[in-house]
């Protein structure tokens, strides 16, 4: 996903910079890589459910998440994330999301 922050404050504040249209390479080969692991006992189909649900999100890693995109969810999709002081606004660069509930695969690559 692409990021763009600002700092929740009294006013919202105007957008510092307008960031770059990047494919999804950029995730390997950019100059920043924040890499997040939590160990899940969830299947994948049912975790990407999850993910998909905005509210869940609240519960479950304590971030607002608002999709400003109509579904289907996929590549361009775009969101809004806030968290401890701070406003992200992110766009999907790439989308998988294949396979049932007993051995197929899912995620979403940011």
């Amino acid at each position: 996903m692409i990021n763009t922050v600002a700092n929740e404050a009294a006013e919202p504040m105007p957008r510092l910079r307008d960031l770059a249209a990047v494919g999804v390479d950029y995730a390997t080969t950019g100059p920043n890589h924040n890499t997040v692991c939590r160990p899940i006992s969830s299947s994948a189909e049912t975790l990407f459910r999850y993910l998909e649900y905005g509210p869940a999100n609240k519960e479950w890693q304590g971030i607002d998440v608002e999709w400003t995109s109509e579904p289907p969810l996929g590549v361009g999709t775009t969101r809004t994330v806030k968290g401890v002081g701070q406003t992200i606004e992110q766009r999907v660069l790439a989308w998988e999301h294949t396979g049932a509930d007993t051995g197929g695969s899912s995620g979403a690559t940011s």
